[in-house]
């Protein structure tokens, strides 16, 4: 089987590598850094450094509603700050717009500015592609003909271009997305999201655009969402809605896993909790297939939960055989769920058509579309 990539590419690949201990950053060349981003991500970000005990200079941000306000006790500037003569190092903090941060420090005249997931002692391991991973990105012949299950070109373009970014973190690699997340016209209709399972439910934003589109036309909504924080406001959002509406709505402060337990759990109140061995709580888990039963029948699933949706699927693999909802999966959180969870789902054999698309301009919001066909 012939390799996703020639062996030019693979050469000029091997050579653009991002090694995070040549070319990252380390604790104190982000001393007193500005961070741009005071968003979930640079907040995420910003804890790593108190960890490695260093502090930023300050946040620059593009919401004006935040400038000369504090985030987790870090000033917040305008973007206009990074002019100043002794800026010494910008750390990009998006998950969303980085290539807008690149051009508005390029703008600026600002030269020495890096993505915060190069950062050398990295929070973010699933981003770079470990050697191994590499190798196989090359060589795998499952990751080789995952390209010819895809259900179109732009799915094949999105991967080849999510795998080269994995190998290089070069901002040129990396694919060109559109919004619309999971709500996707090209291959939904609205009877689609009529029962809809919200996987990583956060404070309401899926739910918030689905009752949106559907005009709140909704059979069902089913929403799991177990940092504490991000289900209380979920939860009041749900009782802020009027009674015929909010009685379809059922939400769950349950992590998503194959079975029903108890794990520890990073509660970080924003989009970034996750299940980890290092969380300070313990929060309840349950597969899909046992929260739903029988009875159940969801049109749709979607799963963002931070790396647990390899544990999710085999949780709801009855649920797919027996309903056949259509899934709209994230696939960004560890390198090899690019290839391992569509592969799975296909293996599954119960028919469905992938697709891959892109929706920000990071390595995050890559979701794998699958299609019943």
């Amino acid at each position: 089987m012939s390799s996703l990539f020639t062996l030019d590419e693979r050469n000029d690949l091997r050579i653009r590598r991002f090694d995070p201990n040549q070319s990252g950053f380390g604790p104190e060349e982000a001393r007193n850094a500005i961070l741009f981003g005071a968003g979930g991500g640079g907040r995420f970000f910003l804890r790593f450094m108190r960890e490695a005990g260093v502090e930023p200079r300050a946040f620059v941000d593009n919401a004006q509603e935040l400038w000369g306000t504090q985030v987790d006790g870090i000033p917040v500037f305008p973007p206009s700050e990074l002019t100043c003569s002794d800026v010494s190092r910008v750390i990009l903090c998006t998950a969303f717009a980085l290539r807008e941060q690149v051009e508005q420090c390029q703008q600026l005249g600002v030269k020495n500015f890096v993505p915060y997931f190069n950062f050398c002692q990295n929070p973010f391991p699933f981003v770079v592609a470990t050697e191994v991973e590499v190798e196989a990105i090359f060589n795998d012949d499952e990751i080789n003909a995952l390209n010819d299950l895809w259900g179109d070109e732009k799915s094949r373009q999105v991967y080849k271009g999510t795998l080269a970014f994995r190998v290089t973190q070069d901002v040129q690699d990396m694919p060109s997305y559109q919004r619309g997340e999971y709500f996707l016209s090209e291959f939904f209709t609205l009877a689609d999201y009529r029962r809809f399972v919200d996987g990583g439910a956060f404070t309401g934003d899926t739910l918030e655009e689905l009752l949106e589109i559907m005009d709140g036309k909704i059979e069902r909504y089913y929403g799991f969402e177990p940092d504490p924080e991000n289900y209380r406001i979920l939860e009041q959002g749900r009782d802020a809605l009027p009674k015929n509406l909010a009685g379809r709505i059922q939400n769950y402060p349950i992590a998503l896993g194959e079975d029903e337990g108890e794990v520890s759990f990073q509660g970080l109140g924003n989009a970034c909790s996750a299940i980890g061995q290092d969380g300070l709580l313990r929060v309840l888990m349950n597969s899909i297939d046992n929260v739903l039963g029988e009875d159940e029948c969801p049109t749709m699933i979607k799963l963002d939960i931070e790396g647990a949706e390899p544990a999710a699927l085999k949780g709801m693999e009855k649920t797919i055989r027996r309903c056949r909802p259509a899934l709209a999966i994230c696939v960004y959180h560890e390198v090899d769920h690019l290839w391992k969870l569509p592969l799975w789902v296909h293996q599954l054999g119960v028919g469905y058509r992938l697709f891959l698309r892109k929706h920000s301009e990071s390595y995050s919001e890559t979701v794998c579309y699958a299609v019943p066909s």
